[in-house]
Formats: structure tokens, C-alpha cells, sequence
């Protein structure tokens, strides 16, 4: 058969007008990953108040495989993140991860990438604007880790010594997607034509290094300075947007505010 009624655990990255009163809804699924729905409801449908960008719950369809086409039937919201719409920092941050799921595709790990962006979006409800920030580098530093194109923070590229033991700052190579320290800068730049278009303080680098190896219990007690701060948010959204092979529209829309 063709056709049956199905039931997921689903998170609404995106929701889009399409013809006539009805919507084109984009979830991540806990079992799935990306899905995309057809959900047929006028203005007087009460379901449609439910089918909210950032809502989480359970979602029901009907599914089609011979057409390729799916229909929400029912959703009954867990949560719906009331605290980061009424706050504009939180729902350009939220937004943000959300892009970043869609454009990589998951990082091909649906199922992690559903488990991390739950618990981004409940760390936001009950977080204040500063400790949203510092979340934001945690949440990007992970789903790199996630998609396996992390760079190496524990060990400089050319000496291969600890970073922990180097001389600070540390220069990214893009190309090799890797630090090098101070110490060897110079001999790696006059062998290369490497660009070097971001620096780290030890500090950066180390906080990088404890959410790789640490309990989020154990790196959210970690402080860090506005300066660092500053450091690896430039960076990661860097890198961030060179994972997703083009320009990010929440991040250039929320430029100010990020």
C-alpha cells in the first residue's frame, strides 16, 4: 500500500503560504530528519495557531508514497517556546540554528541534530540574553563536532605540540581547516601562501577544547571574557557559513542582533 497514517516526534523549522488557504510546512524529525508537509487549513481551521515556526511535539500525517506527498492531520504541541518569540535576540538566534539545520541537511545525523536542537531551544526559554550568547558558541561548536568538520584545537598543525602548552595567539588556515601557534607562524607562512583570516586567544581555543571534552554541565560553569567571546562568535559564524556553501539569511538579517 501506498498510502497510511503516520505519527513522529517533529520540531517546525519553516512554514510558507502555498496555494490557496493552505501551508507548506518544513520539520525535523526525531526519527526522519528533514520532512516537508502540506498542511490544508483555512483561517477557521483550529489547527492552524498549532503549525508555529520553533513548535515541538507530535505530528500526524497521512503519507502518500506512490505520490510522494504528505498531510498533517493533527499536532499536539509540547512546547511552544512562547518566552523566545516575545524576545528578539532569542528568535534570531533560534532562527539561525534552524537555517543552519536545513542548509546542512542534519550534518547527516538527524537524530543528534534533533536531540541538540531541543535542547538549544529549552536552554533559551529559561536563559538570559548573555548566557543565550555564550549558548549560540556552544550550539555552533557542536553541531560542527556533529558534522565532523570541527578543526583541531587540541594540538598546532605544524609542531603538533599541545595548545594548551603554545605560545598564544593561534592562527586559523582555512585551507587546512587547523590552528597553528605563534611560535610557528612565521616559518609556516614563508613556506605557504596560507591565509590566515582569523586569530584565537588561548583562552578561545581552551573554551573550544572543554566543550569538545567536557559535560555541557561542566562547560556551562566555564566563564569566559567579552573578549573571547567576541573572537569565537566572528569565527564560528565564519566557519559556520562556509559549512553551508553559501550566504545565510538570518545571519546577514540578524547581523546587529547576533
Amino acid at each position: 500500500m501506498g498510502e497510511r497514517n503516520k505519527v513522529t516526534q517533529a520540531i517546525i523549522l519553516n512554514v510558507k503560504k502555498s496555494r490557496e488557504n493552505n501551508q507548506t510546512v518544513t520539520a525535523l524529525t526525531n526519527d526522519s530528519g528533514i520532512q516537508y508537509f502540506t498542511f490544508y487549513g483555512g483561517p477557521k481551521n483550529h489547527l492552524r495557531s498549532y503549525i508555529q515556526t520553533l513548535n515541538y511535539g507530535t505530528l500526524y500525517f497521512y503519507e502518500d508514497n506512490i505520490k510522494h506527498f504528505k498531510k498533517i492531520s493533527d499536532f499536539d504541541v509540547k512546547k511552544s517556546h512562547l518566552t523566545i518569540r516575545n524576545d528578539l535576540y532569542k528568535m534570531c538566534a533560534a532562527t539561525f540554528t534552524c537555517e543552519v539545520i536545513l542548509k546542512t541537511h542534519c550534518a547527516g545525523e538527524y537524530k543528534n541534530a534533533f536531540t541538540l536542537l531541543c535542547s538549544f531551544l529549552t536552554g533559551l526559554e529559561s536563559s538570559s540574553e548573555k548566557e543565550c550568547k555564550i549558548a549560540l558558541i556552544r550550539f555552533l561548536w557542536r553541531y560542527l563536532i556533529l558534522s565532523g568538520t570541527e578543526p583541531n584545537t587540541f594540538n598546532c598543525l605544524h609542531c603538533e605540540n599541545k595548545t594548551e602548552t603554545l605560545s598564544e595567539p593561534f592562527y586559523f588556515i582555512s585551507s587546512q581547516n587547523a590552528f597553528v601557534c605563534s611560535d610557528c607562524i612565521k616559518n609556516l607562512a614563508e613556506k605557504s601562501n596560507s591565509k590566515f583570516l582569523y586569530t584565537l586567544s588561548k583562552e578561545s581555543l581552551m573554551y573550544l577544547s572543554s566543550i569538545s571534552s567536557l559535560s555541557p554541565s561542566q562547560v556551562r560553569a566555564i566563564k569566559i571574557s567579552s573578549g573571547a567571546y567576541n573572537e569565537l562568535k566572528q569565527f564560528l559564524f565564519y566557519v559556520i557559513e562556509n559549512n553551508c556553501e553559501g550566504k545565510l539569511v538570518s545571519l546577514e538579517s540578524g547581523e546587529t542582533i547576533l
